[in-house]
């Protein structure tokens, strides 16, 4: 684990499998944790039966399917080109729309652009099922699009304000550059029971593994999307995750946004998605919300 703080803000970075591992280590109410309903943790009965879920493939069927749906409602790059304004062959929907960029140029495969997907994994309360597996589908389909044209690497993060010395941002990495996205992996941590055991068991614990005084155990408020920025800064997060002069980051959105409330409107979303990556890509940039 990377640990890091600044002023009131917690910083730690580490590996899936390391995330789980230490949260058991950490975990002390949270294994029972009876102060919440059931409906709270979905159909996780017990922090246990969420770390076999980490394990076991459970909701990856629901992530695919998903993800399946948003992608045949979708038209891929295809592998090895990009739109631009010169090229090989023309994409007539493009040229009709009257774009600059209507022509496919080939690039090469070992140059491919480096792009970090980060996405929030907390949600507040009062998120269906639903929402949580669309949210799924939504980031295993951006990777699907993009796999051809770029080489991905994808974490995950909780926000929130209220825990720790005050804040706290929680890195877990879910796929390095070159390898396979990990969909039952991914259909873990789109769980709202992840946030709800794994993460709490470190909102609770951190500061006792540490042998830190004066951290809190609270669970504090999740803090998504826009609101990433009342824990930390574009500055410090950038500087955290130390993008390389090759890298581009594209921060996603947690599942509590309307457009994962049905599976046409992530589609959709993740089609704008798709485009505003692109056009990043094209135009130099570093760094992107999409949201």
């Amino acid at each position: 684990m990377r640990y890091e703080q600044i002023g009131d803000l917690t910083l730690t970075e580490c590996s899936f499998d390391e995330f789980v591992t230490l949260a058991k280590t950490m975990g002390t109410a949270t294994l029972e944790c009876k102060d919440k309903s059931e409906r709270f943790y979905g159909d996780t009965k017990s922090f246990n039966d969420m770390v076999k879920r980490c394990y076991d493939g459970y909701n990856a069927k629901e992530i695919i399917r998903a993800r399946d749906i948003i992608v045949e409602g979708l038209t891929a790059e295809r592998g090895g080109y990009i739109l631009s304004d010169e090229g090989e062959e023309v994409d007539m929907p493009s040229f009709i729309a009257g774009e600059e960029k209507c022509y496919w140029r080939k690039v090469k495969v070992d140059k491919m652009p480096k792009v970090h997907l980060v996405f929030a994994s907390n949600c507040i309360g009062g998120v269906r099922a639903e929402s949580f597996i669309n949210h799924g589908g939504f980031v295993a389909g951006i990777c699907e699009l993009l796999a051809d044209t770029c080489d991905l690497k994808v974490s995950g993060c909780f926000s929130n304000t209220g825990v720790y010395r005050g804040k706290g941002l929680n890195f877990f990495s879910l796929k390095d550059y070159s390898e396979p996205v990990d969909i039952p992996r991914l259909g873990a941590v789109t769980h709202p029971a992840f946030f709800r055991r794994i993460g709490f068991a470190w909102l609770e614990g951190l500061g006792g593994y540490l042998k830190k005084d004066g951290f809190s155990t609270s669970y504090g408020c999740s803090m998504t999307g826009k609101d990433r920025e009342n824990v930390c800064s574009d500055e410090h997060l950038i500087e955290f995750v130390g993008l390389d002069k090759e890298e581009i980051l594209v921060e996603l959105p947690a599942g509590n946004l309307d457009c994962f409330t049905s599976s046409e409107r992530t589609t959709a979303y993740t089609k704008a998605t798709i485009e505003k990556i692109i056009e990043a890509i094209k135009g130099g940039e570093k760094y992107i919300k999409a949201w």
